[in-house]
């Protein structure tokens, strides 16, 4: 099961954790990341390679709160330290702002879980 195959406005918990149930690997199309990411150069810089990334191929799901082991999603575990509002206004300003020429089409979501938040 994919993410691709699921409405963006209903993903929600039950659709990471069938990321989790059925093992789905990390690859072109998806990503997990189990914290978001930080503030400093290299941390932007990851993010933004990450976002560029898809943007240059088909497109495809960075899904921040998914513990991953080997590139196969293992637990979802949220995030609990970060305003979910206020992540995703900083992170869509840093892929608006971070890459040239500006990317169309960037959606982001908190989407609520037990013990925290995701975001997609």
């Amino acid at each position: 099961m994919a993410l691709l195959n699921v409405s963006f406005d209903a993903v929600s918990e039950a659709h990471l954790r069938d990321l989790v149930s059925t093992g789905v690997p990390e690859g072109v199309l998806i990503e997990y990341k189990r914290t978001t990411y930080g503030g400093s150069d290299a941390d932007v810089k990851e993010y933004l390679k990450d976002v560029s990334s898809f943007a240059n191929t088909h497109g495809g799901d960075l899904v921040i709160g998914i513990e991953e082991k080997g590139g196969i999603a293992k637990k979802v575990v949220g995030l609990t330290e970060v305003d979910p509002d206020k992540e995703l206004q900083r992170l869509g300003s840093l892929a608006q702002d971070g890459i040239e020429p500006r990317i169309v089409g960037v959606r982001m979501k908190p989407v609520l879980v037990s013990g925290g938040v995701s975001s997609l």
